[in-house]
């Protein structure tokens, strides 16, 4: 099998989210590892800096690292950021077992304010008792001694509670949230053991230990970011899936009971939700949302431009609510941004698409396309090199 044949079967692979910590949490509209594994291996080399700038839960933040990449992850969703640095972080054993007797200890407490019962939005959704339990367990988590253990606290509490909430009409009970909490630090522990045997297997390769730079921003002006400006090298590859235009995604609230819509993760996680649901997609699915779609994620790529090598290869998963419409303003918008299409797969004009099984988006008009996906590559325009070359060796 050749290096373009694993990239395609990679991409049509329908294998569960698995390995390192990528299973760690459900963000909506995920990218297989696989596949991002494949891109990274044929198209970069260790030491290279991947870049994400729509990076949602850090899949290609968490492979880049484990395979002796550097990593830059941008995304403007907090509660995003919140996830992806969980999933790459490097507890010692003492803060692991912080987080583990913190756990064991989890209770009621009477003799603490409970804030949640001041949140209009959670006081008419959740019962007391409920959001009680939810106060005690961050209580405990916020009382860790180190920064990471409290940070990983929150990010079990948060696991779990997606987990409970997920396609039920009921609120758990103190055991059974108790309960769940204890499996999800098991499941994350396992996860970070994973990940850190990654980094020991790379090391005897390498002789250097990658690093990642993940910034909570917006993509448009990222050039004028001074934490940008420090790196040591400019990314080579940038792999993503942007979010797709018309396409309805909640990436910033949990549904629950009969499919309403709640802030609880930005509460348990101490981040910030400031912005309406369209703003995260780029656009609505009117008319008006989908031609501001196409105005953004040109400014989007401009900016990428400015940060990257000027030989960078930029690789994008993305589905559309009408393939045939907007596919090629899509294709406009990055030849405005400065980028032309390139085929390092296929022959010249053939694109790659894949289906994806049991998904359940809201899509604009009444064409149906948001279960595809394809694999676009794009060089800047006055640096194209022949797509052959594209593909190492």
């Amino acid at each position: 099998m050749t290096d373009a044949d694993r990239i395609i079967e990679s991409l049509r692979s329908h294998r569960l989210v698995d390995g390192l910590t990528h299973n760690l949490y459900s963000y909506p509209a995920r990218f297989s590892p696989e596949l991002t594994k494949e891109i990274i291996a044929n198209f970069s080399e260790p030491g290279d800096w991947i870049f994400d700038p729509y990076m949602g839960g850090g899949t290609s933040v968490v492979q880049a690292l484990a395979m002796g990449r550097n990593a830059l992850g941008v995304d403007i969703n907090a509660l995003a950021h919140f996830v992806a640095t969980n999933k790459i972080s490097r507890l010692s054993s003492n803060e692991l077992l912080e987080v583990e007797n913190w756990i064991k200890g989890i209770r009621i407490i009477g003799a603490i304010d409970y804030p949640s019962l001041e949140n209009p939005e959670l006081g008419r959704l959740f019962p007391r008792r409920f959001l009680k339990l939810i106060d005690s367990a961050l209580y405990g988590a916020s009382s860790l001694k180190t920064k990471k253990a409290r940070k990983l606290a929150k990010f079990i509490l948060l696991k779990a509670y997606h987990g409970l909430l997920s396609d039920s009409e009921r609120f758990p009970n103190a055991s059974e949230a108790k309960n769940k909490i204890s499996i999800e630090f098991e499941r994350t522990k396992l996860g970070l053991e994973r990940f850190e045997a990654a980094f020991a297997e790379i090391a005897k390769t390498i002789n250097f230990q990658p690093i990642a730079k993940l910034l909570n921003r917006n993509v448009i002006g990222l050039e004028g970011d001074r934490r940008i400006s420090k790196l040591v090298g400019l990314p080579k590859l940038v792999f993503t899936s942007p979010p797709y235009p018309g396409v309805h995604v909640l990436y910033n609230k949990w549904q629950i009971a009969s499919r309403k819509e709640t802030d609880l993760p930005y509460y348990i996680s101490n981040t910030k939700n400031s912005f309406s649901p369209s703003f995260y997609t780029l656009g609505g699915r009117s008319k008006s949302g989908i031609d501001t779609y196409f105005d953004l994620i040109t400014d989007c790529f401009v900016s990428v431009a400015k940060v990257v090598d000027k030989a960078a290869l930029v690789v994008q998963l993305v589905g559309f609510s009408n393939a045939e419409a907007q596919l090629p303003r899509y294709l406009k918008s990055m030849e405005l941004a400065g980028y032309g299409e390139v085929f390092p797969l296929t022959t010249h004009g053939k694109r790659l698409w894949r289906n994806v099984p049991n998904r359940k988006w809201y899509s604009a008009g009444r064409n149906w396309d948001s279960s595809r996906e394809v694999l676009l590559f794009h060089q800047l325009a006055d640096d194209q090199i022949s797509a052959e070359s594209l593909l190492l060796r």
